[in-house]
């Protein structure tokens, strides 16, 4: 496709991620609010501008100040003397004390009002992006892009283990278990049941079992084997390298007695990872599992038929 004319929802299409279309979908919205906020601000910004309130004021610092609402109006030729002066200044006139609707407070309704609709505009895209235009993409997108997530369910709530044990001959048949209880639930849907459901409707279970933190132990070995053969090497280097022989002395003990810290903890990483790794994966505890159907339609009837499973009094 053509990179200049793709659009948010080719881009969405194109990577697969409703997240990306969303973003470019956002920056694009924001863009158009924010041209209109600034078409709304151009009559107090050009106020502001024309005005002459801010005096002494050099370089750039005054051409900032020029545009702050501190400069908006102008003073009478013989400057505002006092403070009912200077709430009665002209817009554009010094000396417009006869035509009364030059004078500031005249025009501030009017500017604030402007403001207050930028501001509106603002905060009204950010409501309507996230309550309206958030579902209405993602729900558009789950019809038309096909993830895995159409036809599998995560099922929460398992019981841990079977039989009373997880090394029990019960719960090594879990999965068998599991697959045969969503056949039933095909066979016997309120709505359209599926007769001839069979464990072909269910090509896959996943689970997620209990690990005792194992994974985490054997991921912080990984990073201690890094460590530990960046000591090696470093100890290898300040050999060859270092010609100072109490520099070298002092440094080399240094690295020793971080390779020794490393050495001990990767035993005690072992000594855990060895206890964990006599278990088989069956005879481990059910955390949760994921459920793959063999088509969309059954996996949205299966959920259809515990939509009401989240409230404790079904």
């Amino acid at each position: 496709p053509n990179v200049l004319k793709s659009g948010p929802a080719d881009v969405g299409r194109i990577t697969s991620s409703v997240g990306i279309q969303l973003y470019f979908e956002m920056m694009y919205g924001l863009g158009w609010t924010f041209l209109v906020m600034f078409i709304l601000t151009i009559p107090m910004l050009v106020c502001c501008i024309s005005g002459t309130m801010v005096n002494g004021v050099e370089g750039l610092n005054k051409v900032l100040a020029m545009t702050s609402i501190a400069n908006i109006g102008r003073c009478p030729d013989d400057g505002c003397n006092s403070q009912d002066a200077i709430e009665q200044r002209c817009m554009w006139d010094g000396n417009c004390d006869i035509v009364a609707d030059e004078k500031i407070r005249d025009w501030a309704t009017w500017l604030g009002l402007l403001d207050s609709i930028a501001l509106l505009a603002f905060m009204a895209f950010g409501v309507i992006f996230k309550n309206v235009r958030i579902p209405q993409v993602v729900k558009l997108f789950d019809a038309t892009i096909v993830t895995p997530a159409d036809y599998t369910v995560d099922v929460l709530g398992l019981p841990r283990e079977l039989g009373g044990d997880c090394k029990s001959e019960e719960h090594k048949q879990y999965e068998a278990k599991l697959r045969e209880h969503f056949v039933k639930i095909l066979r016997n849907l309120q709505q359209d049941p599926i007769p001839d459901a069979d464990d072909s409707c269910i090509p896959r279970i996943s689970f997620v079992r209990e690990f005792n933190g194992a994974v985490s132990d054997f991921m912080d070995k990984g990073v201690q084997l890094q460590a530990l053969h960046n000591a090696k090497m470093m100890k290898l280097k300040i050999s060859y390298e270092e010609k100072d022989e109490k520099k070298k002395e002092k440094k080399l003990a240094k690295q020793d007695k971080a390779i020794e810290k490393l050495d001990k903890t990767i035993e005690k990483h072992d000594a855990k990872l060895k206890d964990e790794a006599s278990d088989l994966d069956v005879e481990r505890a059910v955390c949760r599992a994921f459920v793959t159907f063999k088509t969309s339609e059954m996996n949205y009837k299966v959920q259809n038929e515990y939509r009401f499973s989240r409230f404790a009094m079904f």
